[in-house]
């Protein structure tokens, strides 16, 4: 079981688990994108 469906199994409010949730996964994808990134820049131009 999840933390957040313990805590709404026990009753809690889980908007803000939530929205804090979201709110992470949008940075995770900005950091993947960032390593993206910074790999293409290591590998240097194809061809």
């Amino acid at each position: 079981m999840s933390v957040v469906e313990s805590l709404r199994w026990n009753g809690h409010d889980i908007k803000l688990a939530e929205e804090t949730l979201r709110v992470f996964e949008a940075n995770l994808q900005v950091m993947r994108d960032h390593r993206q990134l910074i790999m293409r820049t290591i590998d240097g131009p194809k061809g």
